[in-house]
């Protein structure tokens, strides 16, 4: 009985012995860090934070670079924008200004021009109204034609006895029909010039070997001559009414020209006329004769010149 009871013990024993040798063996023990290991991952997740704030700081240099870059680009387009504004202000402005002064331009222009046709019909009637006139009187053959002013003559002549003649706007086209009008002024060197051989005039009917010179001598006669192969012969000389002022004066000269027929006027006086076959169309040219070699001779100077040119 008691060897079942002892064995029953020990069996009990050798049972609670190995649970307790089980339980031992499931204990956890407490973990131990290696002190390397343990700086290791410090170091890493420092380094891990510095290459964070790094990052964020790049970013934050990178957010600043650009904002500034936008605000620079912003700035250029508002200046570029500004600039183009102006360019475009100045552009227009100029063409403001020259579209201005273009139009001042033309209205100078059509104000000058209207002054010149003032001035060219103020200049033409009287020409007209002659022309009106000495077609009345059967004069000429017809009234018909246009005006064409002529530059004034300003000159003189110191050679007595001679005369000599300079080309006008009239020197290049033949003319046979035609009345020719200015105004005379005269003045001589010498208060005893050949008086009769000192005048103003014109050399009409112009061609080689063969012109007319027709002038107003001083002593109050109007000279009418041909020069035919340089020999000078008298076609008509003939008086006006009243006298002239020497050695300086002045008085109104026209010369009607229709053709053969030739007529002459000193201050709205028929003075001379000629008909002469031979006359034909040719170029015009002022003139004057010289009675005196003394200073400048003879001085002529013609105004408000010009000429009705018949149809």
């Amino acid at each position: 009985m008691r060897v079942k009871i002892s064995v029953i013990l020990l069996v009990l024993v050798i049972f609670v012995a190995a649970c307790q040798g089980s339980a031992a063996s499931k204990v956890t023990p407490t973990p131990t860090v290696d002190p390397g290991v343990q700086l290791t991952q410090t170091a890493a997740f420092q380094a891990t934070q510095d290459q964070l704030a790094t990052e964020q700081a790049s970013q934050t240099v990178v957010a600043q670079q650009t904002a500034d870059a936008q605000a620079t680009l912003d700035a250029q387009a508002t200046a570029q924008a500004q600039s183009t504004a102006n360019a475009i202000a100045t552009s227009t402005q100029r063409v403001l200004n020259s579209q201005a002064t273009s139009t001042q331009v033309v209205v100078k222009r059509q104000t000058a021009t209207a002054q010149a046709n003032q001035q060219a019909t103020a200049q033409a009637q009287p020409l007209y109204d002659l022309a009106e006139k000495l077609f009345a009187e059967g004069v000429i053959s017809s009234s018909a034609g246009s005006y064409t002013p002529l530059k004034d003559f300003d000159n003189s002549w110191a050679q007595m006895n001679y005369y000599d003649y300079w080309p006008t706007d009239l020197y290049i086209e033949p003319f046979s029909r035609f009345i020719l009008k200015a105004d005379f002024r005269w003045d001589s060197g010498s208060d005893k010039a050949n008086w009769d051989r000192s005048g103003c005039g014109f050399v009409f009917g112009w061609q080689e070997n063969l012109h007319y010179l027709v002038y107003l001598a001083l002593d109050g006669k109007v000279n009418l001559l041909r020069s035919r192969q340089g020999n000078l012969t008298w076609v008509a000389q003939q008086s006006y009414s009243g006298k002239l002022s020497i050695p300086r004066g002045q008085a109104q000269f026209v010369l009607a020209v229709d053709n053969a027929a030739i007529n002459i006027y000193v201050n709205d006086e028929l003075t001379a006329h000629a008909n002469d076959i031979l006359l034909k169309p040719g170029a015009i040219f002022t003139s004057m004769v010289s009675g005196t070699n003394k200073g400048f001779g003879t001085r002529c100077t013609m105004t408000n010149m010009g000429i009705w040119l018949l149809k």
